[in-house]
């Protein structure tokens, strides 16, 4: 039902979504860049593992990603 709803809010134009407190289940804890489609954020559970993130931009392509990141 969670991964159901992820997909209605992405698919409703939410760029940002993804599941917390959950075992990642087809990489549903990860939040994804709008422009280049690469991991920008990866979690497990309450961590954060990894911050594709510069600046407030994705390290991959420079697209703007929403957000305080510190």
């Amino acid at each position: 039902m969670l991964l159901e709803a992820r997909a209605i809010a992405r698919q409703s134009g939410l760029r940002y979504v993804y599941l917390g407190n959950v075992r990642d289940v087809e990489q549903a804890e990860t939040t994804f860049c709008p422009g280049c489609k690469r991991p920008a954020v990866e979690r497990d559970m309450f961590a954060i593992d990894v911050m594709n993130i510069v600046d407030g931009k994705c390290k991959s392509c420079g697209t703007a990603i929403a957000g305080v990141w510190k």
